[in-house]
């Protein structure tokens, strides 16, 4: 009966410590949880399939980008995120029960080989051009050769410069892990022409020719018009020559005259004339009308931008049979007077400075 009784009390002590097993099991020791979704920075587009580790506890996110990481404690944790195509990241979280952290992690971009060689079209391979490439830069070997190695492929532009050609900037686009791209550059070039005409004419004197004067005279107010008209050929530039700045060049020497440009209009000449000939009452025409054209005055020197008109006889537009300069109207005009050809100053004559590129 005595080992009855014991049998009976172990029973009873082993059916408590099972039931209290469950109780045990609903309070578990880590309570903390982390949960977010994993976003592509830039795009912001959720990504599937990333590995985000705390602790040896793993999640892997499905679809929508979501990961969730289960019996964590509270305090700061590092949490490891690893993505195919994506830079590694870690940060640190602190966990309070179910925590929400959202991830950006960036892309590794792809990167090529870019490679090639700058060069004239006649003087060939160029040795020291800068090769620049989205603030990245690279120097043409005595081949003219240049490369970049690991260049991400989302490269945008490029842009190759050496002293005394005309800078090439354009566009990138590459699609190809090894991509070539040769580069031609333009020579600059600068020269000077200098009038074999010009002539002034006056609205009080209609008839009268002044083509052998020392000066060039421009006023326009209600009494009185001066204006001139001015050849310069220009020739023996190469037959792929594009221009690019185009100057010309007066000097002023009416003492009187005040410290600022005069505004001025310039038409192409339609017609033939002689220097020792042509007269107001001539009205030669412009073929293109008189057209405001941007000057700087420094110091006496008046420069009147003329690359537009100097373009059309290049290519063809017009013939160039001279220039019309002209001022606008005033009811209270300024007077220059500009050294023309014939001035005994040869430098004060007019010239005509062109940049240009081949």
């Amino acid at each position: 009966m005595e080992h009855q009784r014991h049998r009976a009390a172990v029973a009873l002590i082993l059916a408590g410590m099972c039931m209290c097993l469950p109780a045990c099991e609903m309070t578990p020791a880590r309570p903390g949880s982390i949960s977010g979704v994993v976003t592509s920075a830039g795009a912001r587009t959720p990504l599937q399939g990333v590995y985000v580790e705390c602790d040896d506890v793993i999640s892997m996110t499905d679809e929508s980008g979501y990961y969730l990481l289960l019996g964590l404690s509270e305090g700061w944790h590092s949490l490891r995120v690893t993505a195919s195509g994506y830079y590694s990241l870690t940060e640190s979280v602190y966990v309070v029960g179910a925590t929400r952290h959202d991830i950006l992690v960036s892309a590794i971009p792809e990167v090529a080989h870019l490679h090639g060689t700058v060069s004239h079209s006649v003087e060939g391979p160029l040795e020291g051009a800068l090769v620049d490439v989205d603030g990245l830069i690279e120097t043409t070997d005595e081949h003219g050769e240049y490369e970049f190695w690991d260049l991400p492929k989302d490269a945008e532009q490029i842009s190759v410069s050496l002293d005394g050609y005309l800078t090439s900037t354009r566009p990138l686009d590459i699609e190809d892990d090894d991509e070539l791209l040769d580069i031609e550059l333009k020579k600059l070039v600068s020269v000077t022409f200098y009038p074999t005409a010009d002539a002034g004419v006056r609205s009080d004197m209609p008839d009268s020719n002044f083509g052998g004067y020392e000066r060039l005279d421009l006023f326009n107010g209600p009494s009185l018009g001066l204006e001139f008209y001015i050849f310069l050929p220009v020739e023996g530039l190469e037959e792929t020559a594009a221009v690019t700045n185009c100057t010309l060049r007066l000097y002023n020497i009416w003492e009187s005259s005040g410290d600022d440009p005069l505004p001025t209009l310039i038409g192409h000449l339609s017609s033939h004339w002689n220097e020792m000939d042509v007269v107001w009452n001539d009205h030669l025409q412009h073929t293109s009308g008189a057209t405001h054209m941007q000057v700087s005055y420094v110091s006496k020197q008046y420069g009147i931008d003329v690359t537009s008109f100097v373009d059309d006889w290049m290519t063809g537009a017009f013939t160039n049979l001279g220039l019309s300069i002209e001022t606008d109207y005033s009811e209270t005009p300024r007077r220059f007077s500009f050294a023309s050809r014939e001035h005994p100053d040869e430098e004060k004559r007019p010239r005509l400075e062109i940049e240009y590129a081949w």
